[in-house]
């Protein structure tokens, strides 16, 4: 593929024409060699090659470019204690619904064990009516605190604070 460009301003063809090819290989850049070490005192520091297997980089297509985010220089402890801290609650709630309870059933004639306080219990502010109240709370309290400590992680991945 030739193509001829005419370089006159003249209507007449003009002798000076410039002939362009694809097939023509582009000039390859050449670079200055490396300086030379005058003093044998900084030889040492001119050695490239050294340098080279040091740092890992083997000439100008050597370099190594790596990626870091936030998150990655965060410890993994504090996810992974965010989300024992929630399943261990979850399990909790799920395991124990209550606290048994051994109460006297007049109906039955004998104790029974329950996991439920019962109204009079409640309202007579018994042991396991206030046990019961206070795993209740407990557990609401680890799922603010997990939803919250989700929400900040959240915010950090984000936007870094």
């Amino acid at each position: 593929c030739v193509a001829a460009v005419a370089l006159s301003t003249r209507s007449k063809p003009s002798s000076r024409r410039v002939a362009l090819s694809s097939r023509t290989p582009a000039a390859k850049p050449r670079f200055a060699p490396l300086p030379a070490a005058t003093n044998p005192e900084y030889a040492a520091a001119l050695n490239y090659a050294a340098y080279g297997d040091v740092t890992g980089a083997t000439g100008a297509g050597g370099t190594q470019v790596i990626d870091i985010r936030g998150a990655d220089l965060r410890p993994a402890w504090d996810a992974a204690a965010l989300q024992s801290t929630v399943a261990a609650a979850q399990h909790a709630a799920k395991k124990n619904a209550g606290v048994a309870t051994r109460v006297w059933n007049s109906t039955a004639g004998s104790v029974q064990q329950t996991m439920e306080p019962s109204r009079t219990q409640k309202r007579k502010h018994q042991i396991n009516a206030l046990a019961a109240h206070a795993q209740a709370q407990a557990l609401e309290l680890a799922d603010q605190r997990g939803s919250a400590n989700r929400s900040r992680a959240t915010a950090y991945a984000r936007y870094g604070w």
